[in-house]
């Protein structure tokens, strides 16, 4: 019996393209949905995008694509920013 290896046809679901728009007069990279379905990650970090709250690294916006990374750690970044310290509790800081 002979097995073929399994291939995936699905784009890559750890990576986001991103497309340069212009927006109220300024330009902004935001992020392209990579597979069929709600993306509540990519909606806030677009939100948030569009409000100039938050920007992609300048290398995800150079190579045209953003990770699964780059995303969690940008609005990680932003969440306990905002948080400040009235935000953080032992857990938080246990973590960081």
């Amino acid at each position: 019996m002979t097995t073929t290896p399994l291939t995936s046809t699905s784009p890559n679901t750890d990576e986001y393209e991103v497309k340069c728009i212009a927006f109220f007069g300024d330009d902004r990279s935001i992020l392209m949905q990579n597979a069929n379905g709600p993306c509540p990650l990519l909606a806030l970090a677009n939100a948030l995008i569009l409000r100039n709250a938050i920007s992609l690294p300048k290398r995800a916006i150079a190579m045209g694509k953003a990770t699964f990374s780059d995303l969690v750690e940008i609005l990680s970044n932003k969440a306990l920013d905002d948080g400040g310290e009235r935000g953080r509790s032992a857990d938080i800081e246990a973590l960081v």
